[in-house]
């Protein structure tokens, strides 16, 4: 099991599929979700319904600990991993740095 799935007990459950999209794929979410990824932590909760509102440590936690570091950070970190359609790609570049 990949270690993003490991951890993906800590995220409500009407948020996981576009999170692993993603994560697995590179698919833009939504606003939150990508306020998140982006580290803007007041913007996100301009945008979180209440259950996210009240789960904002939770993802911080999980990214830190579970999401692969290239997925994250400011907005042209995650621009980079919308454009090289998330983790399958990197794990390609990956495997072939090698």
């Amino acid at each position: 099991m990949s270690r993003y799935n490991q951890g993906m007990y800590m995220i409500p459950e009407h948020m996981q599929e576009g999170l692993k999209g993603y994560i697995e794929k590179g698919i833009k979410p939504g606003e939150f979700l990508c306020s998140m990824l982006e580290h803007r932590i007041y913007e996100a909760a301009g945008h979180a319904d209440e259950i996210n509102q009240q789960q904002l440590f939770q993802y911080i936690y999980y990214m830190y600990n579970y999401m692969p570091m290239q997925s994250h950070g400011c907005e042209e970190t995650v621009a980079n991993w919308i454009k090289l359609k998330g983790l399958s790609q990197h794990e390609v570049l990956s495997d072939a740095e090698r």
